[in-house]
C-alpha cells in the first residue's frame, strides 16, 4: 500500500476519507512597507491529511477526556472548598482542581497513545509528515501568520 493509503497517524490500516484532516498551510504572498506601516498577504492551501477511523476515534475521544478531566477537576476542588475548614480561597480551589485535572487527563492520553503507537494531534506531529515537509521547504507554514491567538485550528 502507498503510504498515502495508509493512516499517517498509526500507519497500519488504510484511510479513511470521511476521516481525513484538512490541514491549512501558509505562505508569505505580498510583503508591502510604507515608512512604519508594513502589509502582509499571505497565501493558504489545504493539505489532505489520511487518518483512519480508529485513529479519528481516539482523537475525538481524547479532546473529551481533556475536557472532562478539567470539570471533573474543578468538581473536585470545588468540594474541597466546601470542606475545608478555612474556606478563604473560593477561586483557587477550582482552578488549581481543574489544572490538576487536567494535567492528570493529558497524561492518560499521553499513555495511551504511546500503548497504541499512535501520533497525536498536534501540530509538531504534522510538521513530520512529508507533504508538509515539502511544502515547508517551498516556503510554506503550518502557523497562521495573520490570524489572532482566539484564532481556533482547524484540525
Amino acid at each position: 500500500m502507498n503510504s498515502m493509503d495508509t493512516c499517517f497517524f498509526c500507519g497500519k490500516e488504510p484511510k479513511d476519507w470521511t476521516c481525513t484532516i484538512e490541514l491549512p498551510v501558509y505562505r508569505l504572498k505580498q510583503y508591502t512597507h510604507w515608512g512604519v506601516a508594513r502589509k502582509f498577504a499571505y497565501e493558504k492551501a489545504i493539505t489532505p491529511v489520511p487518518r483512519c477511523m480508529k485513529c479519528a476515534r481516539l482523537h475525538r475521544r481524547t479532546k473529551i477526556y481533556h475536557r472532562l478531566g478539567f470539570v471533573a477537576g474543578v468538581v473536585v476542588g470545588f468540594v474541597l472548598y466546601c470542606n475545608a475548614k478555612n474556606p478563604n480561597n473560593f477561586l483557587l480551589a477550582p482552578i488549581v482542581g481543574g489544572l490538576l485535572g487536567r494535567w492528570v487527563s493529558r497524561v492518560w492520553t499521553r499513555k495511551r497513545y504511546h500503548q497504541l503507537q499512535i501520533k497525536a494531534l498536534k501540530p509538531v506531529t504534522f510538521e513530520s509528515y512529508p507533504p508538509v515537509v515539502a511544502l515547508g521547504q517551498a516556503g510554506w507554514r503550518l502557523e497562521n501568520p495573520g490570524g489572532s491567538i482566539f484564532s481556533k485550528k482547524g484540525y
